[in-house]
């Protein structure tokens, strides 16, 4: 499926959390899952060419759904042509992650936005 604007995409054949979001902090766990691989993702941002300006992992849900726990990858770049890419990286990164930690029933997205051109 593809998404519809071109300045927020997640991993893979996932679209991201549809507007109207509401943000809540993330569980612990995931917090402690992004702090392991932080370092990784980063250099999977600078491999793809991608600048963050922010990382923060949140709980993302569409108003009235339950949520999932996003990390939500910031940037001003506004080209976006590897954005896909490096984000499914980063997805295979988390679900490695989530099976070392017997965490495999948390669900735990990733979405790369450039929050000034996104609509």
């Amino acid at each position: 499926m593809a998404s519809k604007d071109k300045f927020r995409v997640a991993a893979g054949n996932e679209i991201p959390c549809p507007m109207p979001l509401v943000t809540t902090q993330c569980t612990e766990e995931a917090n402690g899952v992004f702090q392991s691989i932080e370092g990784a993702v980063q250099t999977i941002l600078k491999n793809h060419g991608i600048q963050p300006t922010s990382l923060q992992v949140q709980n993302l849900a569409r108003r009235y759904y339950y949520g999932h726990q996003t990390l939500i990858i910031d940037t001003k770049d506004s080209d976006s042509s590897s954005w896909k890419a490096a984000a499914t990286e980063i997805q295979q990164l988390i679900n490695k992650a989530l099976l070392g930690r017997s965490l495999t029933d948390l669900e735990f997205l990733v979405e790369i936005r450039n929050s000034e051109l996104m609509y």
